[in-house]
């Protein structure tokens, strides 16, 4: 039997405060990741509320008590630097100091501010190009940084320590079961209530990647505990009457493999692979320990249950996942394309970056992808800090991991304690974290990025721990630092606890100035969505009440520039309803040149929080172009499609401007784009180019194949004499496509009909007449549809059947008086 281990690096109890904050600690652990990663504002809101009263609470104990130091880490330092350049980023400097240390930041918004109207160059600006992202990134971060510091301070004792990774795997292991859960039933909804973009949920979380970032860090918290447990079940005279630790040793195996199996069934191709180098990687450190011999086995044992669990569940779902791989490349050709970009322009924000959170605002301008979509995350943390933060984030990013990677290796080299053992599952989470990293955004969610920042400063304290002949001569012996004695003890932790206070106060009111926002916002959006339905065709009272929600989210959160620029859209469209019957020209009611000139002028105010943000620049140049007939908006609309080429509305103004320019493969490539952003800008773009630029041929071109758009061109040629011949050749053409879709075998009855009427109209009665029984036989009580297919079957001579389906139509429908005077018509002939 080995000889006896201390298990414990204090018997000393813990003070009050301690508990009180592994409690808070380990309540937001539990929270985070039930709150769907924190996605909301809300949520946020209570994650900063909850660390600020942790932060406190050790605050007052250093305060308090004067047995107790303050645990010195190098990697503070790192941290403060990072928040530092971030503060720096948002503070308004002169622009000449801007031009000298970001000249291309100094020129962008120089030249944003000449289309807003601005006669003289800005005498000052931040380097943040949207400082309202950036203070809610830095909310997070300082929250995440405060976590880092309270693990490293409050978690010294083993039992701690067990505790929170046991917190941390029991969390795990129920989000496992509900992904495995939702996998079984076919789920498409968070908790069954709660609908994503994608319909493609995995377990509490809207990503299935970050699902998966979350998963690997909570299997290395059940196998850091399990190897624990394993070291201390080897030394049997450490055990205490009900304190075996094999009890603990199949749950911890059935966490990670339910954790497993739920990043396989989740279909993470990214988290799968995480998941198979780090524990590689890991298996190959403890075999090196020789911690194998039996644990090993358990761990293969481990691996075979995954195995079972994706049979049983979902083994065909997983089998053509992998089959993807083939074309792997392709799939995240987008993902690499994004990284080429930003890599490409490096040059012009290499030394501070374009401020923290700011991706989704300013690389727009650089991407030269073909695809229509923009993601708000570059999809690989790295290239993302080294794109908002400059060299010098990315270094300081750079340095923490080697620090942390530098006290792992030290902590797997001199490992005496059972608890040290725990490097290794803290260890594979962490590696897993930073191989997902390079093709995932999974970091930005504060319920990893928290749990990840735990396990760093778990790892550091695990690496300080005193050797075990150095607890035995001195226990309680700790690696920490004194900040000082008499009056600097005193002083330095209160004037700590006295910045904390100024630093939480404005985190949290930064975070319920974006909360109450948002929650006067999701009312605008339903509003929105009630008039867009009805082609914003609303009444006063209705644009009334919904300019006013919208209103309030601006004056709640003022430095939100979406919420501003959509309160201008709103009261646009609201005194832009009305339109001539005859030439469609828009009638503005009185003082709307007045009106206009006001909303053009609060676009340029809310362009001065985020002078990228294309799509105000848009609609700012399509007011004064087409509405105040200022030729300046022309330069804007162009400029708004650089800034935002991933907005349809800017994408749809570009396009008109070079059709009206005469421009018109420029205007074929942006139509095409708008039409892949918001299909429902077509009858716009083939009016443009039916009536206002002659040409017809462009509007079929971008009709493609669907029928729906060829059928909206023949309706806007209908009665032009010069164009009789192209509409007959684009009816036939249409009834060709809709043949085709109506020999589907679960075509549609409306679609069956459309053909039987279109094939009617141009003279093919025998096929009207064929198609017109196959969507009767689908809809029997569809009634104009029998009526029409009555008037087919008198065309074509067959006037006793007629008179049969129109006498059906009026036991459909008693009132039907186009029925009775046909079947008089026909009982005549």
């Amino acid at each position: 039997m080995p000889p006896p281990v201390p298990t414990s690096v204090t018997d000393a109890p813990p003070p009050k405060l301690d508990s009180i904050i592994e409690w808070l600690l380990i309540a937001l652990l539990i929270f985070m990741p039930l709150a769907m990663g924190v996605v909301h504002p809300w949520s946020e809101m209570v994650v900063i509320a909850v660390v600020a009263i942790a932060s406190t609470c050790l605050s007052i104990r250093l305060i308090t008590r004067q047995d107790i130091r303050f645990v010195w880490s190098w990697t503070y330092l790192l941290i403060a630097l990072f928040l530092l350049l971030a503060v720096f980023q948002l503070l308004p400097l002169p622009t000449s100091v801007i031009q000298t240390v970001a000249p291309w930041t100094a020129e962008t918004k120089n030249s944003l501010a000449e289309l807003t109207g601005s006669t003289e160059p800005l005498r000052s600006m931040s380097l943040s190009f949207y400082p309202h992202s950036t203070k809610h990134d830095l909310r997070i971060l300082l929250a995440i940084s405060a976590v880092f510091i309270i693990v490293l301070n409050v978690h010294q004792r083993p039992s701690q320590i067990k505790r929170l990774l046991g917190a941390i795997s029991i969390v795990g292991g129920g989000v496992a079961l509900i992904a495995l859960m939702q996998v079984v039933t076919g789920a498409e909804r968070i908790y069954g209530l709660i609908e994503t973009s994608t319909n493609r949920v995995a377990g509490t979380f809207v990503n299935y990647n970050n699902f998966s970032q979350f998963m690997n860090l909570s299997i290395g918290a059940a196998l850091a505990l399990l190897l624990v447990h394993a070291h201390e079940t080897r030394h049997q005279s450490n055990r205490r009457r009900g304190s075996d630790p094999r009890r603990f040793l199949w749950p911890l195996i059935g966490v990670i493999s339910i954790g497993a199996a739920a990043i396989v069934l989740t279909m993470s191709r990214v988290g799968a692979i995480a998941l198979l180098i780090a524990g590689a990687l890991t298996g190959a450190a403890l075999s090196l320990k020789r911690f194998t011999s039996v644990w090993g086995w358990v761990l293969v044992g481990a691996s075979l249950i995954t195995f079972a669990i994706v049979l049983y569940v979902g083994f065909d779902r997983v089998y053509d996942r992998i089959a993807t791989l083939s074309n792997f490349e392709e799939q995240y050709d987008l993902r690499w394309l994004t990284v080429r970009d930003i890599a490409a322009n490096w040059h012009h924000f290499w030394t501070l970056g374009t401020g923290l959170g700011t991706h989704q605002y300013v690389f727009p301008m650089f991407d030269q992808s073909t695809s229509a979509q923009l993601a708000a995350y570059a999809e690989n943390e790295y290239v993302q800090v080294a794109e908002e933060m400059g060299v010098a984030g990315l270094l300081l990013v750079l340095t923490f991991a080697a620090v942390v990677g530098v006290s792992f290796i030290r902590s797997i080299r001199r490992m005496e304690l059972p608890i040290q053992t725990a490097v290794y599952g803290i260890g594979f989470g962490l590696l897993a974290i930073m191989i997902h990293s390079f093709s995932d955004f999974g970091q930005h969610q504060p319920a990893n990025a928290c749990l990840t920042a735990a396990f760093c400063a778990l790892l550091l304290r695990l690496s300080s721990t005193p050797h075990a002949s150095e607890e035995r001569m001195n226990p309680g012996t700790a690696s920490t630092t004194p900040i000082g004695t008499g009056f600097h003890r005193r002083f330095v932790p209160s004037t700590a606890a006295f910045c904390l206070i100024v630093i939480w106060s404005w985190c949290l009111l930064g975070a319920e100035s974006v909360r109450a926002g948002q929650a006067h916002w999701n009312r605008a959006l339903v509003l929105e969505q009630h008039l867009e339905q009805n082609d914003w065709e609303g009444s006063n009272a209705e644009y009334a009440e919904l300019i006013e929600a919208a209103d309030k989210a601006a004056s709640a959160d003022p430095d939100n520039v979406e919420h501003r620029h959509w309160l201008n859209v709103y009261r646009w469209r609201s005194i832009s309803r009305v339109h001539d019957p005859e030439t469609g020209n828009l009638v503005l009611p009185d003082r709307g040149v007045e009106f206009t000139r006001r909303i053009v002028s609060e676009l340029d105010a809310a362009l001065r929080l985020c002078p990228t943000f294309g799509p105000a620049h848009s609609v700012a140049g399509q007011l004064q172009l087409f509405v105040l007939g200022d030729a300046r908006g022309a330069e804007r609309i162009r400029r708004g499609y650089e800034l935002t080429p991933h907005s349809p509305l800017a994408c749809f103004l570009a396009g008109t401007l070079d059709a009206i320019e005469s421009d018109l493969d420029a205007s074929q490539e942006k139509f095409g784009r708008t039409l892949d952003l918001n299909a429902q800008y077509f009858f716009e773009i083939a009016e443009i180019y039916v009536q206002d630029v002659g040409r017809p041929d462009l509007a079929v071109a971008l009709a493609g194949d669907s029928p729906r758009r060829l059928r909206t061109i023949i309706r806007l040629l209908d009665g032009n004499a010069d164009h009789q011949d192209l509409v007959k050749r684009l009816r036939q053409r249409t009834i060709d496509l809709l043949q085709i879709q109506a020999a589907s075998p679960d075509a549609s009855p409306t679609l069956l009909a459309t053909v039987a009427s279109m094939c009617m109209r141009e003279g093919d009665l025998d096929t009207a007449i064929k198609f017109y029984r196959m969507a009767l036989a689908l809809n029997y009580g569809q009634v104009q549809w029998r009526f029409d297919y009555a008037r087919a079957l008198a065309e074509q001579g067959n006037v006793g059947q007629a008179i049969e389906e129109a006498r059906v139509c009026l036991r459909l429908r008693p009132q039907m008086e186009a029925a009775r005077k046909f079947i008089a018509e026909l009982s005549v002939r």
